[in-house]
């Protein structure tokens, strides 16, 4: 049996600049063995794989954000060429943005190192995402450097909205106060507007967060909110790539939040303790019991929530989540 692929694209019809806008012969067979036959063809998997070649090229983010979910499942081949925009290299999450939009990739290399500013040709399929479809099984070269794009201007409420995931933004708000991260980021509690949202900070070394607490300040990042499968939100996120993000407007002027008081080697029972400590020496050692709204089998990452607050949980990987 073989399965023959589309016809190849050629890179060279994607320019190298990126601007911004505003805004064989076989035998002959009766009919009910041709049928049989097709059938056998489409369920191999190798078939499948190639059959999505077939399938015309996307070269725009644009292209891929207004496909259905079913669409995107059926694997339509990507060649991009993009500024990346964020890039967290532990859960291996890639952002990228051309002058249509901005788009989440998953690289097939997970060692790779990328920057924001480093202009990308991009290669992969469409699959379907949390929010919107997204760019499986890339392969990333970088082929220069450019300038980020525009951010745009968001209000709090811009965050819990679909369309505004993935997109390079700026907010203004003032820092409550921050805490360590399991993952060794730094999340800082903001206020804006008397409703808040949680910014991580991927360089850890790059920000004093202490310095930080009282601040008005306007953070630039990519919205990277959580849902459920229900669509309900989980976590109103901004997610920043380091310090020089995050330009103070005005010095401190109020009290930063206390910190719960915790006895050394004493055991965290409530989800609202973890997510205010702004720093751990050691390991504590935390026993929540919640709900399960939200997981991710690829990272395995879930989001608990108990009584007191929500929060993200790095899993082993290894034991079966519901």
């Amino acid at each position: 049996m073989t399965c023959r692929a589309g016809r190849g694209h050629d890179s060279d019809r994607i320019r190298p600049e990126i601007r911004y806008r505003k805004g064989g012969s076989g035998l002959a067979v009766p009919g009910g063995c041709v049928i049989l036959a097709l059938a056998v063809t489409l369920s191999s998997p190798g078939c499948n794989w190639r059959s999505s070649q077939t399938l015309p090229f996307l070269t725009s983010i644009a292209e891929i954000r207004k496909l259905r979910p079913e669409d995107a499942d059926r694997h339509h081949p990507v060649l991009l060429k993009a500024v990346t925009v964020f890039y967290d290299p532990l859960p291996n999450v890639l952002i990228a943005q051309d002058a249509s939009g901005g788009i989440r990739i998953e690289l097939q290399d997970t060692h790779s190192q990328f920057s924001p500013g480093d202009v990308l040709l991009l290669r992969g399929v469409t699959a379907r995402g949390p929010v919107f479809p997204m760019v499986r099984n890339a392969t990333a070269k970088i082929t220069g450097k450019a300038p980020l794009p525009p951010p745009t201007r968001l209000i709090v409420s811009d965050l819990d909205s679909p369309e505004r995931q993935n997109q390079y933004s700026e907010i203004h708000g003032i820092i409550r106060s921050w805490a360590e991260r399991h993952d060794g980021r730094v999340g800082l509690r903001v206020d804006s507007g008397g409703v808040t949202f949680d910014a991580v900070v991927v360089d850890r070394n790059s920000a004093d967060p202490d310095k930080l607490l009282g601040a008005a300040v306007t953070m630039r990042g990519v919205p990277g909110t959580a849902y459920g499968v229900s669509g309900a939100i989980l976590a109103r996120q901004l997610l920043v790539s380091g310090g020089g993000d995050i330009r103070v407007e005005a010095s401190p002027t109020g009290k930063p939040e206390p910190r719960p008081p915790l006895s050394s080697g004493a055991t965290i029972l409530q989800a609202a303790q973890v997510r205010a400590l702004r720093s751990v020496s050691g390991k504590m050692p935390v026993r929540l019991r919640g709900v399960i709204s939200y997981y991710d089998p690829d990272f395995h990452i879930l989001f608990l929530q108990d009584p007191t607050a929500g929060i993200f949980v790095l899993t082993p990987g290894f034991a079966p989540v519901r």
